[in-house]
């Protein structure tokens, strides 16, 4: 199924392609404008374009998971959701202290 998904985007891609080739060729046009708007065909082929790729991305897309994660997070305790090691920092000012004040705690 996920093949098939990326074929319709494949193809909303291509008919995109072709409205901006439109586009262009419409701009180029003897006796048009820039100021024209483009005709209303490319118009329809953007919007068939959008509706292709919204099609193929949502056959595409895999299994969605639950909002809750109760499964995956009874795994797991406490400690490790709360850990973050990132921010352990053992370079502070303790030793700096301990030489300046002394130690106090006895």
């Amino acid at each position: 199924m996920a093949g098939t998904g990326a074929y319709v985007q494949y193809l909303g891609l291509a008919i995109l392609f072709h409205a901006g080739y439109s586009t262009i060729h419409y701009k180029n046009l003897p006796g048009t404008s820039v100021e024209n708007l483009p005709p209303a065909d490319v118009y329809v082929e953007v919007l068939l374009a959008f509706i292709c790729t919204m099609i193929g991305s949502l056959v595409k897309a895999n299994k969605l998971q639950p909002v809750r994660g109760g499964a995956e997070s009874l795994k797991r305790t406490f400690d490790m959701e709360n850990s973050r090691p990132e921010f352990q920092y053992f370079a502070h000012k303790g030793k700096a202290m301990k030489k300046r004040y002394g130690d106090k705690s006895t």
